[in-house]
């Protein structure tokens, strides 16, 4: 049997997500995971791929070049050895990658996901017949036939923790992004369908809920009557199950966090008092560069009517430095910016060009070495405010619900409601329940503790 598979999954959550959703519906076909390509059984490699970073596409051919040996070994011995590609490069560039590539049998975009085990049966054939067929390719636009089917398969992982996409796509076209070009522009799932992914989980045991989307406050979906349902509504809705313990969402634009948000912090208990909301600069000269429809005013104005609200919770965002035009004064800015925020979490990058984007041909490039100097500043100045705010929850009492079992002996991994990673000394049928910890120690990226 050659009905082995082997996903290797780049980015984001959503790709996560997909990935899950897609060996789920795999297994019904009784296709099962393996761990590695190189498994006897492997017969299926599926390349589920992020398009947001520099040289995704380089990343992607490298990996598909180093199956050519073993594929062409499988293939001999007239063994089904089929390579996919998926995900957002697959949306960007459909018919280019096999063009760049003899190995790779199909191509499948983001919103045909859901025609996976089709093709992959009908390459499969094809290699057992020793016939020469052509790659197939499906790129599609359409998001509604892909979440009916995604809405009835199972999360293919164990755990008490689910990511449900419920938003896909953006409208902002933020002049560095690629996301409208291979999510879309924004589409909302109907309440019904998330509704019914969401019983599921709980069937498998699932406690906690993340709400995900490019943009997921802008959340407009309909409920079972053809009323508007916002962001709110769906978390209130998601609280109403006893099973769900705790509901969280990314990620979010600044533009969309709008004060019933806002204030949903403060009265749905399910609700962790933890949010994403990148800012990605702080210098309104640069953010209107990157089109991001917000000033450094607005965005601080929404971090104090949040902590007015719920005084307790923990921030996280994005930064992208080096962008075209840069100064050092605008560097400044965006240093001033998070050292007024205070984040309990962030994530930094160099700006890295994209294909088919404004800022790939702005001009005022800013020099690599430049990049680095100003990326290795901002790291040191939010990590020190990480480890800050996970100091102060050294000697505290948290409710930890927790996840996995550690990479030590004896060691299970959960959550605090601020999404700090805690490691407790315990038996693993504390998995999948949400306990007291006291907190006793603190390393790099994470927390110790001991069960109260």
């Amino acid at each position: 049997m050659c009905n082995g598979v082997w996903i290797k999954t780049y980015g984001c959550q959503m790709n996560d997500y997909d990935s899950g959703k897609i060996m789920s519906l795999l297994g019904r076909h009784n296709f099962h995971k393996v761990d590695s390509c190189q498994d006897e059984s492997c017969g299926v490699v599926i390349f589920n791929t992020c398009h947001i970073r520099d040289k995704a596409d380089q990343k992607l051919f490298s990996d598909i070049g180093r199956l050519k040996e073993i594929r062409e070994k499988r293939l001999k011995k007239e063994r089904p050895f089929v390579i996919v590609v998926t995900g957002c490069v697959a949306q960007a560039l459909g018919v280019e990658i096999t063009r760049r590539s003899a190995n790779v049998d199909v191509v499948i975009g983001i919103q045909s996901a859901h025609k996976l085990p089709e093709a992959i049966e009908a390459v499969q054939q094809y290699q057992r017949s020793v016939k020469k067929y052509s790659p197939i390719i499906s790129i599609g636009e359409c998001n509604d036939e892909k979440f009916k089917c995604f809405s009835t398969v199972g999360a293919s992982h164990l755990g008490p923790c689910a990511f449900v996409t419920v938003q896909e796509g953006c409208k902002n076209f933020c002049s560095y992004c690629v996301v409208p070009k291979t999510r879309g522009t924004e589409y909302s799932r109907p309440l019904a369908g998330i509704k019914e992914e969401v019983e599921l989980l709980i069937k498998n045991g699932i406690k906690e809920i993340t709400l995900g989307g490019q943009n997921v406050n802008a959340y407009e979906g309909v409920d079972e009557n053809g009323g508007k349902f916002d962001l709110v509504d769906l978390i209130e809705e998601v609280a109403g199950y006893p099973e769900i313990l705790r509901i969280r969402f990314l990620s979010s634009h600044p533009c969309n966090m709008s004060k019933r948000i806002i204030e949903a912090f403060g009265r749905i208990p399910s609700l962790m008092p933890a949010l994403h909301l990148p800012v990605q600069a702080g210098s309104d000269r640069i953010l209107r560069m990157m089109n991001r429809h917000y000033d450094r005013s607005i965005y601080l104005d929404i971090i104090t009517k949040l902590r007015d609200i719920c005084p307790e919770i923990a921030l996280s965002s994005d930064f992208i430095v080096g962008f075209p035009g840069e100064s050092d004064d605008d560097f400044a800015a965006t240093l001033d910016l998070a050292k007024r925020v205070r984040y309990a979490k962030s994530y930094y990058f160099k700006f890295s060009p994209r294909p088919n984007t404004p800022a790939e041909n702005m001009p005022d490039q800013i020099p690599e070495e430049v990049k680095e100097k100003r990326l290795e500043i901002l790291q040191e100045l939010l990590d020190s405010q990480q480890q800050e705010f996970n100091s102060e929850t050294v000697g505290s009492v948290q409710s930890v619900l927790f996840e996995r079992i550690g990479r030590h002996d004896g060691q299970i991994i959960g959550r605090t409601p601020y999404n700090q990673p805690v490691y407790v000394e315990a038996e693993a049928g504390i998995i999948g329940s949400e306990r007291q910890v006291h907190i006793t120690d603190l390393d790099k990226h994470s927390l110790g503790g001991i069960l109260v």
